[in-house]
């Protein structure tokens, strides 16, 4: 699912990492068997200092405490645990705690999990639908604004059911996702979007929604992929069970990437993804487009709805490249286009009144080739967006 508050916390606030960088980033698989023959089996801890920046959030400060196991046999790591601390100036305030495990209790079971808290000053709302409206002189005021606190916990477990047995590193993971969370807004004395529309459950409430998946990969590099490709489907639940909301989701995102040489060697990153919630979703839980992930130049949640069709080519290449110091210096450019549905008009307004957006960026790797330091400035037809973080966005 798509969820601002946690990419707030997990994704927008990282821009510079300012300590010693530990072999924690994504590597090559030949890079990977050097260090596990090094590592052996072996622990690291790390603290990593964090700046960032966003135009939906501010500038942020933080940092990251880590504990990483290696293990000879296993890549990137055999298993990682991590606690993030994020301030921003434009009012979140947020605690998170990530683990990847690649085994479960002794058995071929990766197990990832994602927990957040906090709370954020501009939680923005804009409505439903695909033509909800928007004046910029009342977004310059604070009018789509709310404050609010948040909680969740995402579960997921992956098992291995298909492999390609080669080097070509294809393979199908089946999955067990187990997601739980809540927002409760406050709403202050001064006039707001939110307060205005009287949405329902605007008390605060929270949802348990509970599935299963599929991911496949065929990706050369999961960090700064250059070929193959990516199919990740979620369907989820909520019972209604020790939770407010009875409703469901399903999800479908799709990446593929080529790689061709026109002076300097450039990849066309392609994206395509479809979700859709159903039942009794609260307003935090519906799909939304807009901001770094999505559509970057909307402002974050911009756009909300039953369902959300999004899409995005980018072209990306190495500008200068220098393998002793171990640093690159890159751009793209890129479209992103989509828009929201009711969940009756889907097929009619299928291909009616998308949304577009466009932009460019700088991207640069230091310690590592898969240490991607990125800057994105989009546009759409309302305003701007300069987003600062860490990889690609796909």
């Amino acid at each position: 699912m798509q969820h601002h508050f946690i990419k707030h916390t997990f994704l927008l606030g990282i821009l510079f990492i300012l300590a010693t960088a530990y072999p924690v980033a994504a590597q090559s698989p030949g890079n990977d068997e050097q260090n596990h023959e090094i590592l052996g089996d072996s622990v690291k801890y790390g603290f990593l200092p964090a700046l960032g920046y966003s135009s939906d959030i501010g500038f942020a400060g933080g940092g990251i405490m880590g504990r990483y196991h290696y293990k000879d046999g296993f890549t990137p790591y055999f298993g990682k645990i991590q606690a993030a601390v994020i301030v921003t100036t434009r009012g979140l305030f947020s605690l998170s705690l990530y683990t990847d495990h690649m085994q479960t209790f002794g058995q071929e079971f990766r197990s990832l999990n994602k927990f957040s808290t906090g709370r954020q000053l501009e939680t923005p709302w804009f409505g439903l639908r695909n033509n909800s409206s928007f004046d910029l002189d009342l977004w310059d005021e604070g009018y789509y604004f709310y404050e609010s606190f948040f909680l969740m916990h995402e579960y997921r477990g992956r098992k291995r059911i298909w492999n390609s047995g080669n080097s070509a590193g294809r393979y199908l993971d089946a999955m067990y996702i187990n997601d739980i969370r809540g927002i409760w807004p406050k709403l202050g004395s001064g006039n707001s979007f939110f307060a205005e529309q009287d949405v329902p459950n605007s008390d605060g409430s929270w949802v348990w929604l509970t599935g299963l998946g599929l991911h496949w990969e065929n990706r050369d590099n999961e960090i700064a992929p250059t070929t193959g490709n990516t199919v990740v489907l979620d369907l989820l639940v909520a019972p209604g069970v020790i939770a407010n909301h009875q409703m469901w989701w399903t999800s479908l995102v799709a990446t593929q990437y080529y790689t061709r040489k026109i002076i300097f060697p450039v990849t066309l990153a392609l994206r395509g993804a479809y979700m859709q919630a159903g039942g009794d979703v609260p307003f935090y839980a519906y799909p939304e487009l807009g901001g770094e992930f999505t559509m970057r130049g909307y402002a974050q949640g911009r756009f909300r709805d039953d369902a959300i069709l999004f899409y995005t080519a980018e072209l990306r290449t190495w500008l200068f490249k220098y393998p002793d110091l171990n640093f690159r210096l890159g751009g793209h450019v890129f479209v992103d286009g989509g828009r929201t549905y009711q969940s009756g008009d889907v097929l009619p307004s299928f291909f009616e009144n998308h949304k577009r957006t466009f932009g460019s960026g700088a991207a640069m790797s230091l310690f590592t080739d898969e240490f991607l330091v990125r800057a994105d400035l989009g546009f759409s037809d309302e305003i701007s967006r300069l987003y600062l973080g860490i990889g690609y966005t796909f």
